[in-house]
C-alpha cells in the first residue's frame, strides 16, 4: 500500500514553479487503533523553491478539522457527569441566554424574537443551535449591514460569533458557529481556558506537542516547519498569503476552527480517539450514532448536495448523509471506498478526515489552500480513499 499512497500523493504535488493543478505539500495517514499503516508526506511548504520539504510535522492551520478535537473534550466533561448533553447551555454562557431569532426583516429593520427554547449541548454539537455563518448567510450577511456591525467571525472573539439565530434550538440544522459556543460552555464549566484544558487533557496525554492555538507562543514550532497559507488563483495556481485571522491577538480560542497543528499530531489524535484513549468507547460509539431527525437530515442533504464539492466530494453521486456528533455520517456505503456508519468532516483549507468503524481505520489528509472544495485536492482525496480500500480489501481476501 505505501509505494501506491506516495505514487498518488507525489502525482498531485508540484515539483517546480508551476503549481497549476497541484497542491503544494500534503500529509496523508490511515491508522487503526493500535497501528499506524501509513503516514506519508510530500511536497514543500511554500512556493519559494528553496523552502523546507513538506513532511508529517509540517505545523499548519487545519480551520474545522477542530471540531473533532474540541468536541471529544466536551464529551470527556459528559463522560465526568459535569454536563449532560440535554443540559441547557444558556444559563452558561450569557450570550447563548440573550440570543434571538431572526425572522427576515421589514425593509431593512431585523425582524428579531426572543428565543424561548432551550439550546441543550447536543444542539450546539451536531450544528441544530439554529446558528449560520456571518459571512455566508443572506439574512446575517445583511443584519450585520443594516446594524453597522463593525467585527465578524474571522476575529475570533464572542462579538463576532454573537449573531442572531435562524431557527428556534432543535428546530432545523444548518452550519455555524455552534462549536464556537459549546468551546465557550467548556470554559464555563470547567473553568479554564480551552487551550488550558485540551492541552491537560487531550494533547499532553496523547504526545501532541505540536498542537495548540496559538502558533506564535509556540516555541518549540521552528520556522522551518511552518506553512504557508496558499490561494487558488483563478488561472489554477497557488499563491502565499495572509491568513484572515490574526493569528496573534484575538479574544478566544475558536473551538470551531482554531487549532493549529501537524500531520503526526493528527493521526496520533485519531488513532488514540477510535482506542478509547479520549473518550470511553460508549462515547464514540455515540458520536458515530445519528442524532438529527428526517428533516434535519434533508436540510443538511441539501446544502451537501449545493456545495458538493467542499461538503462531501467522496460521493460519486447525491450525498445521502446524517449527523453524528463531531461530523457527518454517510448513511450508504461509498462504491470503492468508505463503507456506511463512517463519520467525517473537513477544514477551510482543505484537509479532511474520515472514520470508519467497520473497517477498523480513520484517515486524514492535512494541507493548506483556500477556497474549501478544491479540485486538485478532490481528486487527491478520491485516489487515496479508493487506494486503501482497495488494499484493505484484497488483503482480507
Amino acid at each position: 500500500m505505501k509505494a501506491q499512497l506516495d505514487a498518488i500523493l507525489q502525482d498531485h504535488i508540484a515539483n517546480g514553479e508551476d503549481t497549476k493543478g497541484k497542491l503544494l505539500g500534503a500529509t496523508f495517514a490511515v491508522v487503526t487503533k493500535d497501528d499506524v499503516l501509513y503516514l506519508g508526506s510530500a511536497g514543500r511548504t511554500s512556493p519559494d523553491l528553496s523552502s523546507p520539504a513538506w513532511t508529517d510535522r509540517s505545523f499548519t492551520w487545519i480551520a474545522s478539522m477542530s471540531k473533532i478535537i474540541t468536541i471529544a473534550a466536551m464529551l470527556q466533561l459528559v463522560e465526568r457527569g459535569l454536563i449532560s448533553l440535554d443540559t441547557d447551555c444558556r444559563p452558561l454562557v450569557k450570550e447563548l441566554a440573550e440570543a434571538q431569532i431572526i425572522d427576515g426583516f421589514d425593509g431593512d429593520t431585523p425582524k428579531l424574537r426572543p428565543n424561548t427554547s432551550p439550546m441543550t449541548l447536543k444542539h450546539l454539537l451536531t450544528h441544530t443551535a439554529g446558528f449560520g455563518v456571518d459571512i455566508a448567510d443572506p439574512d446575517l450577511i445583511k443584519w450585520s449591514q443594516v446594524t453597522g456591525r463593525k467585527v465578524n467571525c474571522h476575529d475570533w472573539s464572542k462579538a463576532g460569533f454573537d449573531v442572531p439565530l435562524k431557527f428556534a434550538p432543535g428546530e432545523g440544522w444548518y452550519y455555524g458557529f455552534s462549536t464556537d459556543w459549546a468551546g465557550q460552555v467548556l470554559e464555563a464549566v470547567t473553568g479554564k481556558r480551552l487551550s488550558e484544558y485540551l492541552q491537560e487533557n487531550v494533547f499532553d496525554p496523547l504526545g501532541m506537542t505540536e498542537s495548540g492555538f496559538w502558533p506564535r507562543k509556540m516555541t518549540q514550532i521552528s520556522e522551518e516547519q511552518r506553512a504557508a497559507y496558499l490561494y487558488r488563483q483563478e488561472d489554477g495556481t497557488l499563491k502565499a498569503g495572509l491568513p484572515e485571522f490574526n493569528e496573534e491577538a484575538h479574544e478566544i480560542e475558536s473551538a470551531g476552527a482554531g487549532i493549529f497543528t501537524t500531520g503526526r499530531d493528527y493521526a496520533a489524535f485519531l488513532g488514540a480517539l477510535m482506542a478509547g484513549r479520549v473518550v470511553k468507547k460508549e462515547t464514540l460509539d455515540v458520536m458515530l450514532t445519528p442524532q438529527i431527525n428526517e428533516s434535519q437530515e434533508y436540510v443538511l442533504n441539501l446544502i451537501a448536495n449545493m456545495v458538493k464539492d467542499a461538503f462531501a466530494p467522496e460521493f460519486p453521486a447525491e450525498p445521502k448523509l446524517t449527523h453524528g456528533i463531531g461530523g457527518v455520517i454517510n448513511v450508504d456505503d461509498i462504491p470503492e471506498k468508505r463503507n456506511k456508519g463512517s463519520l467525517a468532516w473537513s477544514g477551510a483549507a482543505n484537509s479532511r478526515w474520515w472514520l470508519d468503524p467497520k473497517a477498523g481505520i480513520a484517515a486524514m489528509i492535512i494541507t493548506n489552500v483556500q477556497p474549501h472544495g478544491d479540485s486538485v485536492m478532490t481528486s487527491l482525496w478520491d485516489k487515496l480513499e479508493k487506494a486503501v480500500y482497495q488494499n484493505l480489501r484484497s488483503s482480507s481476501t
